[in-house]
């Protein structure tokens, strides 16, 4: 298994396929959708982007600025130059830990590429009729209304494994939680020594500076007594 995620080749695509890209340079969020062939992915748009009409895609028809809901579009405006991944299904516990969420599950997924995308065609099509009614929410309650519980339920059919994953989310945030509270806990204890003992040091060396200072007033005064005595 390719523990990177990150597919070096779109020719490497099978149809079928759960892959997503980052919308962000800091890899903080992600977009995922299906493969379904000829250059084409289906996914879920939670909302339209502030772009220009003119951006408008010559070679799939896409419109960012318009179409929300579940969408089609080439591959080029669904990653938009920030690579494509591949959704890791079946990993270890330990794998699913250590990655990021939100790019491998621990459960199995369909393995018949044409059921999937079947199922992505079903949920674009049930979007697009129901884009003009009052009740167009109703549509995404079952995968969340995110592009991976859409991916996730095209894949497995089961609104369980959206749930089993963003319990594993949750899991994994509490968890950095932790790790990061304990790092912030070592390092205020690790200040506090240092200032302790930088203190310590200071201490010392004014205690130092005193003593030195009344040792040299000590042979001042016992100098001028001593010229005094001679004088007399």
């Amino acid at each position: 298994m390719d523990l990177s995620h990150k597919m070096n080749e779109e020719s490497s695509l099978k149809k079928g396929d759960h892959i997503y890209t980052y919308t962000n340079k800091l890899h903080t969020s992600s977009l995922h959708g299906i493969y379904v062939g000829n250059n084409e992915v289906i996914y879920y748009k939670s909302k339209s982007k502030s772009r220009s009409e003119s951006e408008k895609c010559e070679s799939c028809k896409y419109n960012p600025t318009k179409e929300r809901g579940v969408v089609k579009s080439c591959l080029k405006c669904f990653h938009r130059g920030h690579g494509l991944y591949q959704f890791q299904y079946g990993v270890s516990k330990r794998h699913c830990m250590i990655w990021p969420s939100g790019t491998c599950y621990t459960g199995s997924c369909i393995e018949d590429g044409k059921v999937i995308i079947k199922n992505a065609e079903k949920m674009l099509k049930d979007s697009h009729k129901s884009r003009k009614a009052t009740d167009n929410n109703k549509l995404y309650d079952d995968f969340d209304k995110n592009s991976m519980g859409f991916a996730v339920m095209c894949t497995t059919g089961n609104v369980t494994c959206i749930q089993e994953i963003a319990a594993m989310s949750k899991t994994k945030m509490s968890l950095k939680c932790f790790v990061v509270a304990c790092q912030f806990a070592v390092t205020v204890f690790a200040l506090q020594e240092g200032l302790t003992h930088g203190c310590s040091i200071m201490q010392e060396r004014v205690n130092q500076t005193v003593i030195s200072h009344e040792c040299e007033s000590l042979v001042v005064l016992v100098h001028v007594q001593a010229t005094q005595d001679q004088a007399g």
